[in-house]
C-alpha cells in the first residue's frame, strides 16, 4: 500500500512531514501486471524524463515499465560488443512530422541512447518505487535501424542492405532480419548485454508486425524453410521465436511478445501481450498461456482524446477517460480457469506523433489515471461502474495532483492553445471502434 498513502493526502501534493489522521489501510491489486508501455525508438527520451515518467507510474500504482528500446527509427541502448549500434542505429537524419500519411518533415536529426549506466540507474531507480522494467529489443521485424547498422542481419540476398538508413518515417516496414544463424548468434549477444542490465523475469522480443514479402522472395529463407522442415513463412517466423524462447528459458527467464507470435505455434512457457483486440489474448488463455492485455481499440494512449479539429496529431478512434474507465482486462469468452492467465493489462504509448515530453503529458494524461483505477480496484462490470464518482474524484483532488508535479495533461475543456498541432497531419478514425 505504499503508493496508496499519498493518494489519501489531501491536494495537490503531500509535503515533506505531513500527517494524517489516524487509520487503517485495507488496498491490494486486482492484478499483478499494471503497466505502460514507454515508447522512446521513435522518438528519444532523455534519462531524466524516464526517471520523471517512472515517479508518475508509481503515484498511480502501477508497476511495470514496459520499455520498447528498438526499432525501425531507432536503437536506444548501449551495446558493448557491436558499437554501429550507437553510432549509426541510434540517429535518423530527419523525421516525418505527423502521420505518415502526411508530406511534412522535421529536417533536425534525431536520436540517442541509454547507456549502461544510464539503464542501471532506470531500473534501481523504477526497483526503489516497486517498478519492473521490462525491456523490448523487437524482433524479427521492426529491425530496419539494426540492419542500417549491420547490413548482413538483412535480407541481403533479395535488396540492398548497404543501402538502408535508419528509418525517417512511421507504418510497417518491409525490412526484416535475414533467418541466418549469423542473426541469431548477433542477437544472442545483444540479449546476453540487455539480461545483464535488466532483472526482470519477463523479456520482452516483439515479433509484431513482420511482413514475409522478403522471405518469400529470399533464397537462403527458402532454404531454410525446406531445411527446418516447417513448411512455410509463418513457421519461419515461429522458428525464430522458439529459438529465442529456448534460449530465455535456459537462462532462467520468460519470452513476452505481441499476439503475432501465436501464429505458427508457440512454446509452452511464453506469454502474450494482446494488442490487435482481445481475440489474441483469448487464443493464448485457452491454449493456457499468460497474456497482458492491451488491445488498441481500448488503451492505445496515442489515440485521440476527442473529435474536431483542435486534438494535436489526431490519430485513431477517440478514446475519452470514460473510454478507459469501462476497459475491462478480462473478457467475459473466458472461463474462470482461463481468466488466471490474465496477468493484467498496460496502457502503450507509441510516440509516432510525440515528439516531446509535453505532447506525452497530453496523450497520457488525465486517462493514465482512469486506467490506474482499472487494473487496481475490483470494479464492477464496464457498464455498472461509477464514472461519475471517479470524475468527481479528479475534479476534487487528482488535477491538483497532476498541476502540482508538473504534468501537461488535456484539460477538460480541450487544449490550450500551445497544446494544438495546427496543421501537422493525423490520421483519425471514425466511428466506435470495433471490439475485436
Amino acid at each position: 500500500a505504499v503508493p496508496t498513502t499519498p493518494g489519501a493526502a489531501p491536494a495537490p501534493v503531500p509535503a515533506p512531514g505531513a500527517t494524517l489522521p489516524y487509520a487503517e489501510i485495507e488496498d491490494s491489486p486486482r492484478f499483478a501486471w499494471r503497466g505502460h508501455l514507454l515508447d522512446v525508438a521513435r522518438h528519444f527520451l532523455p534519462k531524466d524524463s524516464v526517471l520523471r515518467t517512472i515517479d508518475l507510474l508509481a503515484a498511480h500504482k502501477l508497476n511495470v515499465l514496459h520499455f520498447h528500446l528498438t526499432d525501425d527509427q531507432g536503437w536506444r541502448i548501449e551495446i558493448e560488443r557491436y558499437p554501429k549500434l550507437m553510432e549509426t542505429a541510434a540517429w535518423r537524419p530527419r523525421t516525418k512530422r505527423g502521420h505518415r500519411t502526411s508530406e511534412q518533415w522535421d529536417e533536425t536529426p534525431h536520436g540517442g541512447y541509454y547507456t549502461r549506466d544510464d539503464l542501471r540507474e532506470i531500473v534501481a531507480y523504477a526497483a526503489e518505487r516497486h517498478i519492473t522494467v521490462v525491456p523490448e529489443i523487437d524482433v524479427p521485424g521492426h529491425s530496419q535501424a539494426a540492419i542500417a547498422a549491420y547490413p548482413h542481419l538483412g535480407n541481403s540476398d533479395v535488396i540492398d542492405t548497404d543501402a538502408l538508413g535508419v528509418w525517417e518515417t512511421w507504418g510497417v516496414n518491409p525490412n526484416v532480419l535475414a533467418p541466418t544463424e549469423e542473426v541469431l548468434r548477433f542477437y544472442e549477444d545483444v540479449f546476453t548485454e540487455v539480461l545483464d542490465l535488466f532483472p526482470s523475469t519477463f523479456f520482452h522480443i516483439g515479433g509484431d508486425e513482420c511482413p514475409k514479402d522478403q522471405w518469400k522472395a529470399s533464397a537462403t529463407a527458402q532454404a531454410r524453410i525446406a531445411e527446418l522442415g516447417v513448411g512455410d513463412e509463418d513457421g519461419l517466423q515461429s522458428w525464430f521465436i522458439r529459438h529465442f524462447d529456448t534460449w530465455l528459458t535456459a537462462r532462467g527467464r520468460r519470452l513476452i511478445g505481441w499476439d503475432e507470435i501465436l501464429e505458427g505455434g508457440l512454446a509452452p512457457g511464453a506469454a502474450v501481450t494482446s494488442w490487435r483486440g482481445y481475440a489474441g489474448g483469448i487464443t493464448a488463455a485457452r491454449a493456457g498461456h499468460d497474456v497482458v492485455m492491451c488491445p488498441e481499440q481500448q488503451v492505445y494512449l496515442d489515440f485521440r482524446q476527442a473529435e474536431g479539429e483542435q486534438e494535436p496529431v489526431p490519430i485513431g478512434w477517440v478514446r475519452t477517460m470514460e473510454d478507459i474507465y469501462r476497459f475491462e482486462p478480462v473478457p467475459p469468452e473466458l472461463t474462470p480457469e482461463e481468466a488466471r492467465h490474465v496477468l493484467g493489462a498496460q496502457a502503450n504509448s507509441w510516440s509516432e506523433v510525440m515528439d516531446s515530453q509535453d505532447r506525452r503529458d497530453y496523450q497520457t494524461f488525465p486517462r493514465l489515471a482512469a486506467f490506474s483505477e482499472v487494473v487496481w480496484s475490483e470494479l464492477p462490470a464496464p457498464d455498472a461502474r461509477d464514472y461519475e464518482g471517479f470524475a468527481h474524484r479528479m475534479d476534487t483532488a487528482h488535477y491538483a495532483r497532476l498541476d502540482a508535479l508538473g504534468v501537461a495533461y488535456r484539460p477538460k475543456s480541450g487544449p490550450k492553445p500551445w497544446q494544438r498541432r495546427p496543421g501537422v497531419g493525423g490520421f483519425p478514425r471514425e466511428g466506435t471502434p470495433p471490439r475485436v
